[in-house]
């Protein structure tokens, strides 16, 4: 029992069944549909999906800026679901800054702190606000300035550090680097990953950028059109992928899809993909039919080529489409069949368009997917 009761403790933030419907004056729209999922104390995890998915609309409904049309949210054991923001004991970071235009920079920053009351001794010498501004690279020139003489990055920073400043249950984060030129994304990565584990509190954070919640989290909550796609791990949701619009949101380049015939022959399982074919490991066997189309999925790492078959126990003939040149990784589109496959292949090789190739792929991660539904099948046996 005493087993039982820490396992609830260990549970921050809970949303039961969340709907939200957004009324236009022609249509109804519903935002988040049915959305279940939990945070655990002191974990930082990321809400990732397009723009538009409900991700924005659910962090609102947590911090009690959206009303939520039905379920509920709860903090540990307490429902705050029509509970006042203020009540919630949250610090906020938004997109759009939100900062007070008659504040100084500075002013900006400290404001949770003088509406509680605190000292202006106490805040002056406040260790967590003097560590916040030296984390961030934050001027000290730039604490007297007014938010209207800001950069969109610098007014990002000033929202942050307001937000990170309160000593809060949970940290609501909705897209806080998004105006942030690249380099200085980097570096901000680093620090709130640095601050998540030294504050040792619950973040939940939104974004559509997908290495950023690679970077960050470590749990992904992937949305889309409302609905709950996948949780779990970075790892888990890049190796196990549930469906095929979580395969192919993540992954740079995605993940490669191709029409595939499953056939059995003498005991194996076997793959078509035109009139050419491949193996599917044994784990696969009692767990699909066979005689059936699907759609197979391997990301482009999982594919190798080479000029020689012999390099490859089991491989395709093909044909290069394209060839790009990136740098450190070469890029290469390859014609298989009715399809086109991508692959990364090493910086010092080098092919000709229109060249025949050979292509193998790592069968123990290749992935089917339903035709019709668009489900992994393989997603619940891996």
């Amino acid at each position: 029992m005493q087993k039982s009761n820490d396992n609830k403790a260990k549970i921050k933030v809970r949303l039961e069944k969340i709907n939200k419907y957004y009324y236009g004056k022609k249509e109804k729209v519903h935002a988040v549909k049915d959305l279940s999922f939990h945070c655990r104390d002191k974990e930082f995890v990321a809400m990732l999906g397009p723009s538009g998915c409900g991700k924005s609309s659910t962090l609102r409904m947590i911090a009690g800026l959206e009303e939520v049309n039905s379920g509920s949210i709860h903090f540990v054991d307490r429902e705050v679901t029509n509970l006042h923001p203020s009540k919630r004991n949250i610090g906020l970071a938004f997109e759009n800054y939100a900062l007070y235009p008659h504040l100084s920079v500075y002013e900006n920053m400290i404001f949770p702190l003088r509406v509680k009351g605190i000292p202006e001794r106490e805040i002056e010498n406040n260790q967590r606000l003097h560590e916040l501004i030296e984390l961030f690279e934050i001027d000290k020139n730039m604490l007297d300035a007014y938010p209207k003489a800001l950069s969109g990055g610098q007014a990002q920073l000033t929202s942050l550090v307001r937000c990170l400043i309160r000593d809060a249950d949970v940290y609501l984060l909705d897209e806080p680097l998004s105006h942030m030129d690249e380099e200085m994304r980097v570096r901000m990565r680093t620090t709130l990953k640095m601050m998540h584990h030294k504050m040792k509190k619950t973040f939940i954070y939104v974004t559509h950028d997908q290495l950023e919640a690679f970077a960050l989290a470590d749990r992904i909550i992937i949305m889309n059109f409302g609905v709950l796609q996948q949780a779990g791990s970075p790892q888990d949701i890049y190796s196990k992928p549930a469906n095929q619009f979580v395969a192919s949101f993540i992954g740079e380049p995605p993940m490669n899809f191709m029409e595939s015939f499953l056939a059995e022959e003498n005991g194996d399982l076997l793959v078509y993909i035109g009139d050419q074919k491949i193996h599917l490991p044994d784990q696969f066997k009692g767990k699909i039919k066979p005689d059936k189309k699907y759609v197979l999925g391997i990301r482009p790492e999982r594919v190798h080529v080479s000029e020689n078959p012999d390099d490859f126990k089991e491989s395709m003939k093909s044909y290069v489409d394209i060839f790009e040149y990136l740098g450190e990784v070469n890029q290469v589109t390859v014609k298989l069949g009715k399809e086109r496959i991508i692959t990364e292949i090493g910086s010092h090789v080098h092919y000709k368009q229109g060249s025949e190739i050979f292509v193998s792929f790592d069968i123990d991660h290749m992935h089917l997917f339903d035709m019709d539904t668009l489900e992994c099948i393989d997603y619940k046996f891996r």
